[in-house]
């Protein structure tokens, strides 16, 4: 063979090694993610290398193609990246995920991933050294804007680990997650329109800590509701007006770093405007919640309140996990016209009349259960006597008014006398008992038509330790069908 076939046969194997030479697994159909530059990241997001060195995973084995992610000083307990890949068709997403080998000997605290398609969860793990290399392959919904990646870390002694995903890609193939036009969409991309936002609401996370369940695991998204040290209300509401949303869905826990001692009780209660959804007291022994309520036909603002009693070392954390408004072609519910007593304001009322809780403490049922919401009445004297609340409802379509109607269980123990109830419509005569320490009576009582005011009066003799308090749990007024 002279030379210039040698050279010719040389120069074709060459061009073949360069043609089929080993590249990342990609089929015809994917899109490499290190292809699409994300629009907004945390501080330390990294693409390939991190300080000049590959990137490893938990097996120790170089990686090539990929991202990383961890924590830093700014934004204390989450890392993230977010890619806008609207009307890219993208129908499925696919990497293998794993802690980096270099952080893992010695303690890096906690970690957790979440990826989302908008505010849809696609893929939540908890992260630990024995986790190993865990690939992820899931469904995007149709019409996704956005996706993102969220890391939540709860850093130990050393910092926090880094998460890797090696070899992320998006592919035009397979099947969406669903057909639904109009995704499900965060509380937290709506907006509380009155929250404490300044005093007990977080969002995604608390100051200093990321949200965990009651097992311990770290929540990827959410919001979180807390008193403070001396306990108290907490509320967040939702305007969620000519949305279209017809079920609201959560998981309800309370956080597991607020476990450990005393930290007291609480509930929590879900309202569609002033109609009881949810109501639930929680505590050292309840699981995650999961919560599914069909939101009634004309809701307009979904309001969630905690209610919270201090113990020796403060109060706990109540943790609202993956919260979502969605619409579904599920028929409306359609409930009856309802608006709390708190609402309709009393325009007559004696000096020791309260909405929502005591001066100084939450109202309790006798059987020593937190009350969400209500209204309550006292004669706080020594004397006892008469105390009472006027509403005028003239004109407003009522036709009942219901309550849980109570003792508190805080002016129980000892003698603090009698408290005789009476309830009245104009002057018609619709209710009376005198309550024993037993009682927690749910009461409906129907008006006479075109009754103009409702009374609720208490009449109380004293006892050696004072007078009772007497509570009327959710107190509403109604239009019951005849």
């Amino acid at each position: 063979m002279n030379k210039k076939i040698l050279g010719f046969f040389i120069a074709v194997f060459a061009l073949l090694v360069i043609v089929f030479r080993p590249t990342p697994s990609y089929a015809a159909g994917d899109i490499s993610l290190l292809d699409i530059k994300p629009y907004q990241t945390s501080s330390l997001f990294y693409v390939n290398k991190i300080n000049g060195e590959p990137l490893t995973d938990r097996e120790g084995n170089l990686i090539d193609t990929g991202v990383a992610l961890t924590t830093g000083s700014w934004e204390r307990n989450t890392a993230f990246a977010t890619y806008n890949i609207k009307e890219m068709g993208y129908k499925t997403f696919k990497a293998k995920v794993s802690l980096d080998a270099n952080r893992i000997v010695g303690d890096y605290g906690k970690t957790a991933i979440g990826i989302y398609a908008d505010d849809v969860l696609l893929y939540e793990k908890q992260l630990t050294k024995n986790s190993g290399i865990l690939p992820v392959n899931v469904k995007l919904p149709m019409n996704t804007s956005n996706f993102r990646i969220v890391i939540k870390q709860n850093k130990g002694g050393k910092g926090g680990h880094n998460v890797v995903l090696d070899n992320p890609s998006f592919s035009l193939d397979g099947e969406y997650k669903n057909t639904d036009k109009e995704l499900p969409v965060s509380p937290n991309t709506i907006g509380a329109i009155s929250n404490n936002i300044y005093y007990g609401y977080y969002v995604n996370q608390w100051s200093d800590n990321a949200f965990q369940d009651i097992k311990g695991n770290l929540v990827t998204d959410g919001f979180g509701m807390h008193s403070g040290l001396y306990g108290g209300s907490v509320s967040a509401s939702y305007n969620i007006d000519q949305m279209g949303f017809d079920r609201f869905e959560t998981k309800l826990s309370l956080d597991a770093t607020w476990m450990l001692g005393d930290y007291g009780r609480s509930a929590v209660g879900i309202y569609a405007d002033d109609y009881l959804l949810y109501e639930k007291e929680l505590t050292a022994k309840t699981p995650v919640q999961t919560v599914r309520l069909n939101l009634p036909k004309g809701t307009k603002n979904l309001r969630i309140v905690g209610k919270q009693i201090k113990g020796a070392r403060g109060t706990q954390r109540i943790v609202f996990i993956h919260p979502l408004f969605i619409k579904t072609k599920d028929r409306l519910v359609t409930v009856p016209k309802t608006v709390s007593a708190k609402t309709v304001g009393a325009t007559e009322y004696s000096t020791y009349y309260y909405s929502s809780e005591w001066q100084n403490t939450l109202f309790r049922y006798s059987n020593n259960k937190i009350a969400i919401d209500g209204v309550g009445l006292s004669t706080y004297s020594n004397s006892g006597g008469t105390g009472y609340a006027v509403y005028d409802i003239a004109g407003m379509g009522f036709n009942a008014f219901k309550t849980k109607l109570s003792l508190d269980s805080q002016w129980l123990t000892g003698n603090y006398g009698k408290s005789t109830v009476y309830i009245y419509g104009d002057k018609k005569l619709l209710y009376k008992r005198t309550l024993t320490k037993k009682d927690v009576k749910s009461l409906t009582l129907r008006f006479p038509s075109k009754t103009k005011k409702v009374t609720l009066k208490v009449i109380q003799k004293k006892g050696a330790k004072g007078t009772q308090g007497v509570v009327f749990g959710n107190a509403v007024f109604t239009k019951l069908a005849k």
